[in-house]
């Protein structure tokens, strides 16, 4: 077979390749998120002098188009040669924003120069949703938990005054029903103080005359005996 080798020779950018980093963490709404474009180029295989533009793209499932998001101006990079070859270049656009719901989907730096239109490939941003009917359910169970711990407070430090007080009242009563036995026992003491009789007895001797004196016969001895004898509050002996 025969065939014909068609090339097209023009101005060479010296673009070797553009690359994006992907996000390692996961992204929420409000986060701010730093998308980063790197352009390797060469300087040697360059026959352009033009500049080259950095477009940023946003790919998402339910559009039919990529919409362009923003456009990098002539200073709004950092670049920097490698150190093993001086003709290598890489040089570093970053995109910046605060993402939203409506942010989700991938995004493609393009680099326009010399004619040319070259794409990275793409960093796809996630975003996750907060469950705030988790968050709320967690907030109303910490509530509960909270309202609950100061009621179980506030039935101990109940408790605890009802049984100081029981203590207290069982103590003055202990006291008061000591104190009255006491003096009970004390007017029944005195009850039977007052109610004794004691006699002792008494032995007298008639006096009689000389002459009756002689005789023993005579002689009288009286003797008188006494008794004691206690007698209860309220009653009588006959």
């Amino acid at each position: 077979m025969k065939g014909t080798f068609l090339r097209v020779k023009g101005p060479d950018p010296g673009i070797t390749g553009v690359t994006q980093d992907s996000l390692s963490n996961p992204v929420h709404p409000g986060d701010p998120v730093t998308l980063q474009c790197s352009v390797l180029s060469n300087s040697e295989n360059r026959t352009c002098t033009e500049d080259h533009s950095v477009y940023w793209y946003r790919a998402k499932p339910d559009e039919s188009h990529p919409s362009l998001i923003y456009i990098h101006g002539n200073n709004s990079y950092d670049c920097e040669r490698s150190p093993e070859a001086a003709s290598q270049q890489k040089c570093v656009y970053s995109f910046s924003r605060n993402v939203s719901l409506s942010d989700t989907g991938t995004y493609y730096c393009a680099v326009a120069t010399c004619g040319e239109i070259l794409f990275g490939n793409g960093t796809k941003l996630d975003i996750e949703v907060v469950q705030h009917w988790n968050l709320q359910k967690t907030n109303t169970i910490v509530f509960l938990l909270c309202v609950a711990l100061s009621i179980s407070l506030v039935v101990i430090a109940f408790l605890i005054y009802t049984i100081k007080e029981k203590n207290k009242t069982s103590a003055a009563a202990s006291l008061q029903t000591n104190t009255e036995t006491t003096r009970t026992e004390q007017q029944i003491q005195q009850r039977h103080e007052d109610s004794l009789t004691y006699a002792a007895p008494t032995l007298t001797r008639r006096n009689t005359r000389k002459a009756e004196r002689r005789n023993a016969r005579a002689t009288e001895t009286i003797c008188i005996y006494s008794d004691v004898r206690a007698f209860e509050y309220g009653k009588s002996d006959a």
